[in-house]
């Protein structure tokens, strides 16, 4: 299991993504893996990487963990608040603890 401290949210509307920007906390990260966004113990999130892409900017470089976001989804999303987070990322759906 990877995990991965989230910093910073945004839309990439155009290509109908939402990024998780941030850094690999352990492990590694790739395309197809399992991002997991626990809400409680017996609720979550928990979405397929589209893709993985380095970022650089004011904080230097970064990576971003890239989802499929329709609107239902993006709209979803923008209602929680998962900056300064640790993350779980596995391989399949339901390896997380």
């Amino acid at each position: 299991m990877s995990k991965f401290h989230v910093r910073d949210t945004f839309e990439l509307p155009e290509r109908r993504l939402l990024v998780l920007a941030g850094s690999v906390v352990e492990g590694e990260i790739a395309a197809g893996m399992f991002v997991h966004v626990p809400f409680n113990p017996r609720f979550g999130l928990v979405e397929c990487i589209h893709a993985v892409e380095r970022l650089t900017g004011d904080r230097g470089a970064e990576l971003a963990l890239c989802v499929e976001a329709d609107e239902e989804l993006a709209e979803f999303w923008r209602g929680i608040n998962i900056d300064d987070e640790i993350l779980e990322v596995t391989t399949g759906v339901e390896e997380a603890a």
